[in-house]
């Protein structure tokens, strides 16, 4: 009878599923480089700072880029679309900036992979993602490629 009991606990325990494996180490560089609408180059480093955590099926990391701890980089659990952002003092040396890289790399292995490059004040930036929050995928592409320039993100 012992042995019955003991039964579905074994195969709960078998079917324990084991913990999601982060794509991307700390230390792990991404150069980030592009030109936006207007014609401003825009290039960065993000260096991660940790393993990143998985949320709703999104690897998150935080980063160094212009500065130490000013960055994050975002990839899909499949790692088909990536993300890197910077934040940083304009040339005015006060007006808080951002400069966010869009990309869809062809999956696990990637290099390299070619998106979108958005260059804006912070208050334009958040403006612009309230605005687009909730486009499906090809809504969203057709938002960036009206506004956004061209950018790269090379694994380092």
């Amino acid at each position: 009878m012992k042995k019955l009991l003991l039964l579905p606990l074994v195969l709960l325990a078998s079917c324990a599923t084991t913990p999601a494996t982060s794509p991307f180490k700390t230390g792990d560089a991404f150069i980030v480089s592009g030109t936006t609408k207007d014609g401003v180059n825009v290039s960065f480093t993000a260096q991660l700072r940790d393993n990143g955590s998985l949320d709703d099926n999104y690897w998150e990391y935080d980063a160094d880029g212009s500065a130490t701890d000013s960055a994050f980089f975002i990839v899909k659990a499949n790692q088909e679309y990536a993300y890197a952002e910077d934040f940083f003092k304009g040339p005015d040396g006060k007006t808080n900036m951002v400069a966010g890289c869009y990309v869809y790399p062809t999956g696990p292995g990637w290099k390299q992979a070619t998106g979108f490059l958005i260059r804006e004040t912070r208050a334009e930036f958040d403006a612009f993602w309230k605005r687009v929050k909730g486009l499906n995928g090809s809504d969203l592409r057709f938002e960036l490629r009206k506004t956004a320039g061209d950018c790269m993100i090379t694994r380092k």
